[in-house]
């Protein structure tokens, strides 16, 4: 399931449009050729005269720059990520940057809490509302063709809550007690170091940045700065005497 950004589905004056050209305009400019180089034009044009007026760009008019600058120079643009080159077998483009969908998690993991009588929302919860209401006011202000500042506004208030849903060191001070995604992964209160990796108690690995591909499942890896200077007791049996009455100490096995 995913809940559905607001995007380039909703339309007002301030978008770009999609920059088709109708029959009579592909006629008039000559054929096929002709109609691809012009519609290109147009959308630079149109384009540079939104954006020359305005501090501050909409992520539709972002999208389109980047779209513009994939048509111009896609093999420059195909090294700037590598997920073209993970065989995944679909082009990302320019719209690898754009998140147009969230996918929710089942109720059930993300459950309500209970504190005797009192019922509250799971953190997860709790931001994933804020989206979804951050998305139907930007929706709203759209359909009743509101000021270019106040769509702007809405737009960043739904970058804003989608930003704290992924990671909430952004957060307000009333907001902090929220976990984003990051903080239910990091640290010792992550998952993994207290969930997962954990023995008898918790907290009792520590993570890592990355795992070595090279170590097998039963080695550990240690710098070798530390792998020189380690060292470890090794176990005595107590001083047992032998035949002729001298004590020896046998090392356990």
């Amino acid at each position: 399931n995913g809940e559905s950004l607001a995007s380039e589905t909703i339309n007002d004056d301030i978008s770009l449009g999609n920059g088709d050209s109708t029959e009579e305009e592909d006629i008039a400019s000559g054929g096929t050729a002709n109609s691809n180089a012009e519609k290109h034009n147009r959308k630079k044009r149109i384009l540079f005269e939104q954006t020359s007026l305005a501090g501050s760009l909409l992520p539709s008019q972002v999208k389109q720059i980047l779209e513009i600058l994939w048509e111009n120079e896609a093999r420059l643009c195909s090294h700037i990520s590598d997920i073209q080159d993970q065989g995944f077998g679909k082009k990302a483009g320019h719209s690898m940057f754009f998140l147009e969908n969230i996918f929710v998690p089942p109720i059930r993991f993300r459950p309500p809490m209970k504190a005797g009588d009192n019922v509250a929302d799971h953190p997860q919860t709790v931001l994933l509302n804020k989206v979804l209401d951050s998305n139907i006011s930007l929706g709203d202000a759209h359909r009743n063709k509101s000021a270019a500042s106040i769509v702007l506004d809405r737009w960043r208030g739904l970058q804003g809550s989608v930003n704290l849903l992924f990671n909430n060191k952004t957060a307000s001070k009333s907001q902090k007690d929220v976990a984003g995604i990051c903080q239910l992964l990091e640290k010792k209160e992550g998952i993994f170091r207290q969930k997962m990796m954990g023995k008898r108690v918790n907290f009792a690995c520590r993570s890592v940045i990355s795992p070595d591909p090279y170590l097998a499942v039963n080695e550990i890896g240690i710098p070798p700065y530390f792998a020189l200077r380690l060292t470890y007791p090794e176990l005595h049996d107590v001083a047992t005497p032998n035949k002729d009455g001298i004590a020896v100490e046998h090392i356990a096995q």
